[in-house]
């Protein structure tokens, strides 16, 4: 804290108001400080939340309904009050109580009753209370706040109607000139009669907003720079009948007795709020155009509003944040109008979000009365009252009882089905609702006719009587855009301080000054629908909110929202079209369904679908978490967890699987973060998710989603359910509407900037109709649909479509995918006859296909290759999924199966396997040279080397089938898929069974069953296989067919292998040398893979010396593996040798050289990019140095080793260096760094769930601690050892907490605690003794040899030697004193005194007393 800040005390469930209460003190440039870390609600209080207590100005106590018995919070409250005492003057304590909150709470939380007097928030919020709690502070009150927006009183023209006959259409007007806020300050008044003309058709309009921006080619536009000339001649005719009766035919801005600088209002009014009157009200009043321009724009633009009586007693702005709650009930027995029901919403969502924690939305859920009025009630009672309510619900006038009614959606129970009942509840009803909770602004949906308007307007006239402020009203048919930037506009005025007037006009001048609203078909779309929002106000025309400082508006900005949903993929160019009535369901049934499956055929959307429904949730805020995943990021379960967690928690992309033991930890690290929080998971392509790891997968979901109530599954698919996860609620996406359809189609075309024929573009939305209605709406089909438009037209692609799709309705009758087939159709007309019969090779390929394996089957070079892919890519035919795959719908090989004839199914298939055997060929190859690459190629061609094998099995003799498993078989062994493995493996050995005779084949099928053993942990299996693959090699002999000799070798070698893994490393050595000969022997014939191998026979020899402790023969075998590869070769297995024979150079306690091979190895380790190597040799070279007693370059090579394991998230090998990292600041004496070391390791191990690893390294940290005097710290850390592994378990070492917790006594000076802990130290310790524990310290080695020589009666010897050891200089005080106790019962005492004495070690005390113990029951 720079300057004394004013703290802010308050229970976490008050966290909420606080958060508003410090961006209301920072309006008015007020430090706050806050616990935004959580430091606080720990046992004691936080030295920082202490210290800021000490330093404040002053300190606000929030006490409310929920806030809870606490004891730290009561602690921050006694300290605070203490302070206030000490002080003489300046610092006080402020209770606020929350809304409900009696004072006589006070007494439960301040002893004695505070000085400063209670400030109750009341249903206003913080604006009303603000006065009060700044002159408690000694701060300026509210007013003193620069709006910026001081001006002139305006000029203000009011037109006061009533009707001139009550059965006629005859109006009776006066139009009064006068000055804002008093009227008759400047006295003109004219009155008129007449008729006014009728408002423009709601179609006509309708067909203007809606239909036109939906196909905006050249000729609508025409039709509507047409509808804009109707619209603004209705302006004037309305203007000449109502000022040209009164006598005011001139402009009326221009009037010489208004002065130019002040604004010009135009209020329309009425006598009565009957709805025969106020209908006049409705008309679209800004477009009142007089001769020279519309009223609202031009030089002196006016304001215009309806006033009507009302709009509640005068009150203070509030401080941000502005707070908006949006409810939009779609009961589905009623109709709407529209069928969108985010359309107001989602535009709103969009606008506040740039504007940061200045403003807060939130979307009621459900859309019922009931839920309306909790949701007013919790936020009226944490002191967080909505300001503006965002209401589009259907509107009825009951006629009898001349009644306005509100559809809002019935209450249910769940489980309830997707559709909701109406609730009516009247007008009356609500406004009062809404003017109890203090809700200043209502906006509302504006009717479609006369009658819905009227509606509309008594609406409003309702809810300004019963006290709120203003109320806004805006065209059901508003676009999106238009929205968007209306409430930008106007909100952002609100922030500033702006009146509601102000804030209107803002926005509809914003929309007037740029007409443009987007991209149309051959040109821009530009729309005058600035008179879409109109304002009613009642007596007063207030401010809402105080404007913020601009360095509080910017600090906003940036801290804008993000969203969960920005980690979907991103939304089609064309948008989201359509389906709300789809998004509407599948969110009622996520309320209630935790999981759901979205089924429908390829291409029709459900992707877009899902994405569109995840970002409206998480924009609403009705899930806190969203992610997505498909299926390549579920090709393994590991694979699946690592995206979940970098999508879910907080470390994004920097969060891995790796950085945990094994899986199921990672997995429970993400349970405990969502815990009871919503969430939502969008799993997409199910069908092409791995079956073989369905078990694990259905495990997975168990975890999460029993343990995560709030947690949904959306599933995606084609095909049905999957197993996992079970039950599902399967639903199916409907067909686009008409509307929807042409509009996509528009999206279509603009996306791709393309236009229709200008004599084909469809202008009638007829032929439209007719030609969307030919697809079934269908997405995929309407994309071909627009392809054909744009190169044919609209007529000629309804020719050509309506016999194409009779055909293949005929061919496909019973397929749902028809649609899509006639979009693949379209698509294949467009090829030449050469490349469409090219494309029957997609037939036998499994949703994707190699660049390779393409070339090679169509017998093509990569030039040409690659020109026959552009061309599919240009048709959307094919994706481009990297590593040289391409991608298509699996609807498209089923086509085209269709279309090929049995002769030429043969002569493709061949082409096929041909393909296929080549892509098979290079992958084994490039296998060996880059794994991680060809691995990730493997798992997208994995399918179609699946039906390459059962190819190969049906087809081709046991030795090409196995060969060719053998070959699959290796590089599938790593790639996670074991049931694609089994499937490879049992062919291989149902070939091997079938061979006869040794041959090459036969002994790679055996070697390879060895492997599978060996992988599969049967050890003992593998050995005996191994054993009988050499026996086979040596009776076939070294000729018995070419490279039978060096298949000998590697049966050697592989033998010797297993031998090690099982321990056996004599054994090893001998199977390993004969390898080595044989092979060594191969090489000198020129042999050149024999050569590498002799190497590695050394290497692993060496391996097996070092086991058997035989240094300078390993040390001799890994120079020799080092020697056969050459000086400058660098690979990883040079490197890693080159390690090894630095770890035998540090055994034998060569420093020197074990420092060079281990710099030599992390130079390579570099060259060869491996960051793990790399990492590894700095931690040896750490090791080494300290060895040799160079400490600070240990620690520099260790700090090396901690940033690479860090980068790599390798957690075992961070707790590794953190360890040796504190061990080596201690020897240096840097004790602050080495409690920091200790400190990060048990916080590690406790995210790693490593109880003795957490318990060690927090008693090491509490040593360090106490070294520091830091002694509740270092009692703290001992107290939180304890809690790190079972309390009872006898063999837990927590005798060491109790040792520390003694030495924390000593050094504090307290000798009754240490006493205590010396205690129990010993008690704990003698537990664990007698449980079996082992310690093999000086003293206890001691206690175990007299113990010996005792029971044997031969102590001559050791008491001599315990006698020269007392004699010498380098025995500590605490030794010397035990080998006197030592001598004592060698001479025969058995005085169980001698291990009471207080000057002990408690370890030698307790060794002492165990031996007494034992020698007395001899």
């Amino acid at each position: 804290m720079a300057t004394a800040s004013i703290f802010i005390c308050h229970a976490p469930s008050d966290t909420a108001f606080a958060r508003d209460l410090e961006l209301a003190l920072e309006t008015f440039r007020l430090s706050v400080w806050r616990d935004n870390r959580g430091l606080r609600g720990d046992n004691r209080l936080a030295p920082m939340v202490r210290w800021a207590i000490e330093q404040a100005r002053q300190v606000i106590v929030v006490l409310g309904l929920n806030t809870g018995q606490l004891a730290w919070l009561r602690r921050e409250i006694e300290l605070a009050q203490e302070i206030e005492r000490r002080r003489e003057s300046g610092y006080h304590v402020i209770p606020l109580l929350l809304p409900g909150t009696d004072k006589s709470i006070l007494g439960q939380w301040f002893s004695p009753i505070p000085q400063t007097a209670p400030i109750q928030l009341p249903a206003d919020g913080l604006g009303a209370v603000l006065p009060a709690l700044l002159a408690a502070l000694g701060e300026s009150p509210p007013g003193d706040v620069a709006s910026g927006r001081n001006s002139p009183p305006p000029v203000a023209f009011e037109l006061d109607f009533s009707r001139a006959n009550a059965l006629a259409a005859d109006w009776q007007w006066t139009v009064r000139l006068g000055q804002q806020p008093e009227p008759t300050a400047i006295a003109d008044l004219r009155s008129a009669s007449g008729v006014l003309p009728s408002p423009p058709p709601y179609r006509l309009q309708h067909w203007y907003l809606q239909s036109y921006p939906c196909w905006p080619t050249d000729t609508l536009r025409d039709f509507a720079h047409r509808t804009e000339t109707l619209l603004m001649e209705w302006g004037r005719s309305l203007h000449q009948a109502v000022f040209d009766a009164a006598g005011l035919s001139e402009p009326i801005t221009v009037r010489p007795d208004s002065p130019a600088h002040r604004e010009c209002h135009l209020v329309v009014r009425t006598d009565t709020a009957h709805p025969a009157v106020t209908a006049v009200l409705g008309l679209p009043w800004e477009l009142l155009r007089d001769p020279s321009n519309v009223l609202t724009q031009g030089n002196r633009p006016a304001q215009v509003w309806r006033s009507l009586p009302g709009g509640g007693e005068a009150f203070l702005p509030a401080p941000p944040p502005l707070r908006i709650l949006a409810i939009h009930p779609r009961p589905d027995t009623e109709s709407t109008g529209h069928s969108d029901y985010r359309r107001h919403t989602l535009p709103l969502l969009e606008a506040v979000g740039i504007f940061g924690k200045l403003m807060e939305l939130r979307v009621l859920v459900p859309p019922t009365l009931a839920a309306l009025e909790k949701q007013l009630n919790d936020s009226w009672a944490t002191g967080q009252p909505f300001t503006a309510l965002h209401l589009d619900a259907s509107l009825r006038n009951d006629t009898p009882g001349n009644t306005i009614l509100l559809g809002f959606e019935a209450s249910h129970e769940p489980p309830s089905p997707p559709y909701r009942q109406a609730h009516f509840v009247a007008a009356t009803i609500l406004a009062s609702l809404l003017a109890t909770y203090r809700v200043r602004l209502v906006v509302l949906s504006a009717g479609t006719d006369d009658a819905e308007r009227s509606t509309t307007v008594g609406l409003a006239s309702a809810l300004l009587a019963a006290g709120i402020a203003a109320v806004v009203t805006l065209h059901p048919d508003t676009p999106a855009v238009t929205q968007r930037r209306f409430w930008t506009t106007f909100y952002e005025e609100l922030l500033h301080g702006a009146c509601i007037s102000q804030a209107l006009f803002a926005g509809q001048s914003r929309l007037a000054s740029d007409s443009y609203r987007g991209l149309g078909l051959g040109g821009n779309v530009h729309l005058q629908d600035w008179f879409c929002y109109n304002l009613y106000l009642g007596e007063r025309d207030p401010r809402l909110c105080l404007r913020p400082p601009s360095e509080l508006w910017h600090r906003s900005l940036k801290r804008a929202r993000t969203r969960s949903s920005d980690r979907l993929p991103p939304t089609p160019s064309t948008g989201f079209v359509g389906r709300s009535r789809d998004l509407l369901r599948v969110e009622r049934l996520l309320a209630e369904q935790p999981t759901l499956f979205l089924r429908g055929p390829g291409g029709s959307g459900k992707t877009t679908t899902a994405i569109a429904l995840a970002d409206w949730l998480a924009r609403g805020g009705r899930f806190r978490h969203i992610a997505y995943v498909n299926g390549d990021d579920a090709s393994a379960p590991r694979t699946l967890l690592e995206t979940l967690g970098q999508q879910l928690l907080h470390q994004g992309k920097h969060w891995s699987t790796d950085l945990y033991p094994n899986l199921w930890r990672a997995l429970d690290h993400l349970r405990q973060t969502l815990g009871n929080q919503p969430a939502l998971i969008v799993l997409d392509q199910l069908e092409r998710w791995p079956s073989e790891h369905n078990e694990t997968f259905d495990e997975f979901w168990k975890v999460l989603l029993g343990k995560c109530p709030e947690l949904r599954l959306l599933g995606l698919g084609r095909l049905g359910p999957p197993s996992f996860a079970q039950p599902w609620k399967e639903v199916s996406l409907s067909p686009m509407d008409d509307d929807a359809a042409i509009r996509l189609i528009s999206q279509i075309l603009i996306s791709t900037q393309e236009i229709p024929p200008i004599t084909d573009n469809g202008d009638s939305f007829r032929q439209l109709r007719d030609l969307v209605a030919l697809v079934g709406g269908h997405p995929g089909a309407l994309r071909g649909v627009a392809r054909e438009i744009a190169t044919r037209g609209v007529n000629a692609t309804l020719a050509l479509l309506r016999p194409l799709r009779t055909e293949l309705l005929r061919r496909h009758p019973d397929d749902p995918q028809w649609p899509l087939f006639l979009s693949l159709e379209l698509a294949l007309r467009r090829l030449s006859a050469t490349d469409r019969e090219r494309l029957a090779i997609l037939a036998f390929f499994k949703g994707g296909v190699s660049r390779i394996a393409l070339g090679k089957a169509l017998q093509l070079d990569t030039q040409a290759t690659d020109a026959f892919q552009a061309r599919l890519r240009d048709l959307e035919l094919i994706e481009e999924r990297g590593y040289g795959y391409l991608s298509f719908d699996p609807a498209l090989s089923h086509y085209l199966t269709n279309q090929i004839s049995p002769s030429q199914r043969l002569i493709w298939q061949a082409h096929w396997r041909t393909g296929m055997e080549q892509l098979l060929e290079v992958l084994y190859q490039q296998y060996f040279k880059d794994r991680a690459r060809t691995t990730r190629v493997l798992r997208l061609e994995l399918p179609n080397l699946l039906v390459l094998l059962r190819d190969y099995q049906q087809r081709s003799s046991p030795e090409q089938s196995a060969c060719l498993a053998g070959q699959l078989e290796q590089l599938l062994a790593d790639l996670e898929v074991p049931a694609a493995l089994a499937e490879v493996v049992t062919a291989r050995e149902r070939a091997g069974q079938a061979l006869s005779g040794w041959t090459r084949v036969r002994f790679e099928t055996e070697r390879l069953h060895v492997e599978r053993l060996r992988d599969n942990s049967s050890l003992e299996n593998a050995l005996q296989a191994a054993r009988q693959l050499l026996g086979h090699c040596q009776a076939a002999g070294s000729e018995c067919y070419p490279g039978a000799n060096y298949d000998l070798a590697r049966a050697h070698l592989l033998l010797g292998k297993l031998l090690k893994l099982s321990g056996a490393a004599e054994p090893a050595v001998q199977e390993l040398s004969a390898a080595r000969q044989q092979f060594h022997i191969l090489a000198d014939a020129g042999n050149a893979s024999a050569d590498r191998m002799v190497a590695v026979a050394e290497a692993e020899t060496g391996d097996c010396l070092v086991y058997l402790l035989r240094l300078r023969e390993a040390g001799a075998a890994y120079e020799a593996a080092l020697a056969r590869v050459g000086p400058n070769t660098s690979d990883l297995t040079v490197a890693a040798n080159t390690m090894q024979l630095g770890l035998v150079r540090q055994r034998q306690e060569n420093y020197s050289a074990a420092l060079a091979l281990y710099d030599t190895a992390r130079r390579m380790f570099e060259a060869l990019g491996e960051p793990e190597g790399i990492a590894r040799a700095w931690r040896q070279l750490a090791l080494a140095h300290k060895l040799n007693g160079d400490t600070n370059s240990a620690l520099h090579a260790c700090q090396q080793a901690l940033y690479l394991y860090e980068q790599q998230r390798n957690r075992s090998g961070v707790a590794e260096a953190l360890n040796e990292l504190g061990h080596l600041h201690q020897m240096l004496n840097q004790l602050g760094d080495a409690a920091l070391a200790y400190r990060r390791l048990s916080e590690l191990y406790a995210q790693l769930g490593d109880g003795l690893g957490e318990e060690a390294s927090r008693n090491k940290l509490a040593n360090i601690l106490i070294q520091l005097h830091q002694h509740d710290e270092a009692r703290q850390e001992l107290y939180r050892a304890s809690e790190c592994n079972p309390p009872d378990s006898p063999t837990t070492r927590n005798w060491t907490i109790r040792r520390g917790l003694h030495d924390v006594g000593q050094t504090a000076q307290n000798p009754n605690v240490a006493d205590q802990a010396r205690q129990q130290a010993m008690q704990k310790y003698l537990a664990y003794r007698r449980a079996g524990g082992e310690n093999d310290n000086p003293g206890a080695r001691l206690c175990a040899q007299i113990r010996h020589v005792v029971r044997i009666g031969n102590t001559a010897a050791l008491s001599a030697k315990l006698k020269e050891t007392a004699a010498s200089t380098n025995v500590p005080v605490a030794g010397k004193l035990l080998i006197a106790k030592l001598q004592a019962i060698l001479a025969g005492s058995r005085d169980p005194a001698l291990a009471d004495d207080p000057d002990l070690h408690y370890q030698y005390a307790a060794e002492l007393q165990l031996l007494l113990e034992e020698l007395a029951h001899r």
